[in-house]
């Protein structure tokens, strides 16, 4: 008797190994891990809906200047690097010099004598002449640098404050933005950073663009990162001490042939033990003139970077709406039958509907339900539409043009070699 359940159980053993290398048993696990990659997804848009809820805009400036007086809170340094010039680059400055804060100066970095916002900013130096400021000419690219970096360097050397705000030319914030960052600072926080949204002014199908993904997608992965204590730092806007920043990064000098400087200031910071933190004010990037191809072109260069950086970002795409909608409803009829054409439209819908929470959310007004809705929900869908084909078009070449000239990346590194 017991060497006949013995054999039974060997053959289940071998059944079990048969059925897990078989065609049907390899069919079924990748089905159950679409299934499961579905459900993870669909965790991660109701953890960042909450997250923004409970988080952002949660910052009430005058309870604050009640527990901290204006004349104990550290003294900022705004470094701005500049390159050319918009019909909003005025006001996107104009926002610092409007901010809610007692002591701060603001520095502006510019590499050409002839560059058009030296004009800009005497103006801003003339309508604003309380405010202290200084003009310093950043350093030059010689050999193909990160033309940023090299921008900022001569700025942190000649900030004299305690405290570096680090923020770029086409963004505007308001004016409690950085009593909010200080804040974090004088918590114990190490770098401050923030959630990156746009602005739409003309509703152009290229603006409409960029806001749908960077108040989907791109926030929902910045809230989740946050969220579990991941690195999500963007180089659009950094506060940090300058000491710190100093002894860590060498006053950004190590990054001169990075192509992802902010990734690896967070990534270098969280290495020496201090605390990432995110501001619970948004920035607003505020372009002058976009278009549909200058969008495209930034995803891919961005997609390449990271593809090249991280090879295992390689499945990015299957995280976005259609790939996982695709793969969800092959898994769901694969191994219960379920139709497909019903499967992959509710899916799409749902998408929509969680995208839209999130907007809303981040939005932090009423909604208005007018004709943008249409331009808007067209462009949504174009940005879904346009995930795969930016990451084939990135997967072909490890070139970026970038500042003039080809660079060509490294594999497993945020490095570049100049061709040009």
């Amino acid at each position: 008797m017991g060497d006949i359940d013995d054999v039974t159980y060997k053959e289940r053993i071998l059944g079990v190994y048969w059925y897990l290398f078989s065609v049907s048993g390899v069919l079924s696990i990748i089905s159950y891990i679409f299934i499961g990659l579905m459900i993870f997804i669909y965790f991660c848009h109701i953890v960042s809906i909450l997250y923004a809820k409970k988080f952002l805009y949660a910052f009430d400036p005058y309870v604050f200047l009640q527990l901290h007086p204006k004349d104990s809170l550290p003294s900022v340094s705004i470094i701005k690097p500049l390159k050319g010039s918009d019909v909003n680059l005025y006001s996107n400055l104009e926002s610092y010099f409007k901010l809610n804060y007692p002591k701060f100066e603001i520095i502006f970095c510019i590499q050409s004598a002839s560059d058009p916002a030296h004009e800009i900013v005497d103006r801003l130096i003339r309508d604003y002449p309380s405010i202290k400021t200084q003009k310093i000419k950043g350093f030059e690219p010689k050999n193909f640098e990160n033309p940023k970096v090299t921008n900022l360097v001569p700025g942190i050397s000649a900030a004299e404050y305690d405290l570096v705000w680090m923020a770029d030319a086409n963004i505007c914030v308001e004016p409690n933005t950085l009593l909010e960052m200080t804040s974090h600072i004088m918590e114990g926080g190490g770098l401050v950073h923030q959630l990156p949204l746009s602005k739409s002014l003309n509703h152009t199908l290229a603006e409409c663009l960029e806001v749908v993904y960077f108040y989907t997608s791109h926030a929902r992965v910045y809230l989740m990162s946050s969220f579990f204590g991941f690195n999500s730092t963007n180089g659009m806007s950094m506060l940090f001490p300058k000491d710190v920043l100093n002894e860590i990064t060498q006053g950004l000098k190590k990054y001169f042939f990075s192509s992802m400087e902010d990734n690896r200031i967070g990534k270098d910071f969280v290495n020496s033990k201090r605390t990432l933190k995110l501001s619970r004010i948004p920035l607003y990037q505020n372009f002058g003139s976009r278009t549909i191809d200058a969008f495209r072109q930034r995803m891919v260069r961005w997609t390449r970077i990271r593809m090249y950086f991280m090879p295992w970002l390689t499945f990015e795409p299957c995280i976005e709406c259609f790939p996982t909608g695709v793969l969800c409803s092959f898994a769901l009829y694969y191994l219960y039958g379920v139709n497909p054409f019903v499967t992959f439209p509710t899916h799409v819908l749902l998408w929509f509907i969680s995208d839209a929470t999130l907007s809303y959310v981040l939005l932090n007004k009423p909604l208005t339900f007018d004709g943008l809705l249409l331009i808007y929900s067209l462009a949504w869908l174009i940005r879904e539409t346009l995930v795969i084909p930016n990451f084939i078009q990135a997967i072909c070449s490890k070139k970026i043009y970038w500042s003039g000239h080809d660079r060509t990346l490294k594999c497993c590194t945020d490095e570049y070699v100049t061709n040009t």
